[in-house]
């Protein structure tokens, strides 16, 4: 059998359309496992964020007495304490803005991210966070203190 230049231009093109689809499947496979890993580094980041705040407040008395004391004793606490638990708590909400644009960017899994809601939910209630918000939503990008806003609200 003799292959005409026309039988050729068929063979090639699909060789060639079955060329599109391998070399997608080719880019797609590492870079999915690209973003696995980047979701996997960005929880490992977050975490050791987290861990910074939880060794100050095990090593040091004073920090951990402004974290657990504070909600209670706020009104009663010098400008400077004020300041320093007001630090704390600023300190902790960007953590949890953080957390949340790498969440909107999908950067972050559901699963890690519903661990980081339950804590943020925990944290407004324990520290008593609609009392300090006027001033603490300044410090944080818009789209996040509107994200908190709806947990502070009574029925949230």
């Amino acid at each position: 059998m003799c292959w005409t230049l026309s039988d050729w231009a068929n063979i090639a093109t699909i060789v060639g359309a079955l060329a599109i689809p391998i070399a997608a499947l080719a880019l797609w496979v590492p870079l999915r496992q690209q973003t696995k890993l980047t979701r996997v580094a960005n929880a490992q980041t977050l975490t050791e964020l987290a861990a910074s705040l939880n060794l100050q407040l095990i090593q040091d008395a004073n920090v951990a007495s402004y974290w657990v004391e504070g909600p209670a004793k706020f009104d009663d606490y010098s400008k400077l304490d004020q300041f320093r638990y007001t630090s704390l708590l600023i300190w902790w909400l960007l953590l949890h803005e953080n957390v949340f644009i790498q969440k909107q960017s999908k950067l972050l899994d559901d699963k890690t991210y519903q661990a980081w809601q339950s804590d943020l939910r925990k944290f407004i209630a324990e520290h008593h966070l609609r009392k300090h918000w006027a001033s603490l939503k300044t410090n944080l990008h818009p789209d996040f203190a509107l994200y908190v806003e709806k947990f502070l609200q009574p029925d949230a």
